[in-house]
C-alpha cells in the first residue's frame, strides 16, 4: 500500500498538470484563431482597397458599391465560418469524458425546453427566433463596417502611416461606441423595468419581441448609414495617387 501511494499520486498530479496544460494552449489556440480570422479579414481589406493592389483593383471593370459587397459577405462568410469551427471545438471539449447517456439525456432537455417554448409562445418563439437572427447579422455587418469605416477615413486623411491612424480612428470609435451603449443601457435597463411592470402579464411576450425588432431595425439603421458612409468614401474621397 506504501509503494501505491508513493507511486500514484505523483502520477494523478502529473496528468493533472498535463490536463491544465492541455486546457490553457487550446484555450490560446481557439482565442489566437479567432483573432487571427479577423486579422485576415480586415488586413485583405486594406490591401484589396488601399495598398498598392487598390490600383488594379479600382480600375477593373466593376462598381465600388460591388467591389464593398464582395468584401461585406466574404467577412460575413469567414466569421460565421470561424464561430462554427469555435462552437464545435467548444462542444468537443464539453463532451470529454462524458458518457454517451448523459449527452442523449442533455439532448432531450434541449429539444423539451424548444419544444415547451414553442408550446407557451406560439408563434411569438418564430418571431423571436427571426429577430434573433436579424439582430446578429446587423450586428455583425455593423462591427465590419465600423472598421472598415475606420480604416477608410485613415486611408482618406492620412498620406502615411495609414494603419496607425486606421487603429487610432477605431480605438476613439470604440471608446465612443462603448459609453453611448453603456448610456442607454443604463437608461434603457430603468425604462424596460417601468415598462413591463405597467403592462399586464399576458402582453409581456408581445411587447417584448416589439422591443426586440425596434432593436433590429435600430441596428439595421445604423448599418446602413455606415454602408452609406463607406460607399462615399470609396467613390467620392478615395484618393489613391
Amino acid at each position: 500500500s506504501l509503494q501505491i501511494f508513493e507511486f500514484t499520486i505523483p502520477k494523478r498530479v502529473f496528468v493533472f498538470l498535463l490536463a491544465m496544460l492541455g486546457m490553457i494552449l487550446t484555450v490560446i489556440g481557439v482565442s489566437a484563431f479567432l483573432i487571427s480570422a479577423e486579422i485576415f479579414v480586415y488586413v485583405r481589406l486594406y490591401k484589396h482597397f488601399f495598398s498598392d493592389e487598390g490600383y488594379l483593383t479600382f480600375t477593373l471593370p466593376v462598381k465600388r458599391r460591388d467591389l464593398l459587397n464582395s468584401k461585406i459577405i466574404s467577412g460575413l462568410v469567414v466569421n460565421i465560418a470561424t464561430f462554427a469551427v469555435v462552437a464545435a471545438d467548444i462542444g468537443i471539449i464539453l463532451t470529454i469524458g462524458i458518457d454517451f447517456e448523459t449527452i442523449q439525456k442533455i439532448g432531450e432537455s434541449f429539444f423539451w425546453f424548444i419544444g415547451s417554448a414553442f408550446e407557451t409562445m406560439g408563434a411569438l418563439c418564430i418571431a423571436y427566433i427571426l429577430e434573433a437572427i436579424v439582430l446578429i447579422l446587423c450586428l455583425a455587418i455593423m462591427s465590419y463596417l465600423l472598421v472598415a469605416v475606420c480604416i477608410t477615413f485613415a486611408a482618406v486623411i492620412a498620406k502615411k502611416y495609414k494603419i496607425f491612424a486606421a487603429i487610432g480612428i477605431y480605438y476613439i470609435a470604440s471608446a465612443v461606441v462603448s459609453f453611448v451603449g453603456q448610456f442607454a443601457l443604463m437608461f434603457g435597463s430603468m425604462s424596460l423595468a417601468g415598462i413591463f411592470s405597467s403592462i399586464p402579464e399576458g402582453s409581456v411576450l408581445g411587447v417584448g419581441a416589439l422591443m426586440l425588432l425596434s432593436v433590429s431595425l435600430l441596428a439595421s439603421a445604423i448599418c446602413v448609414c455606415l454602408y452609406l458612409l463607406e460607399l462615399h468614401m470609396l467613390e467620392k474621397k478615395l484618393n489613391l495617387n
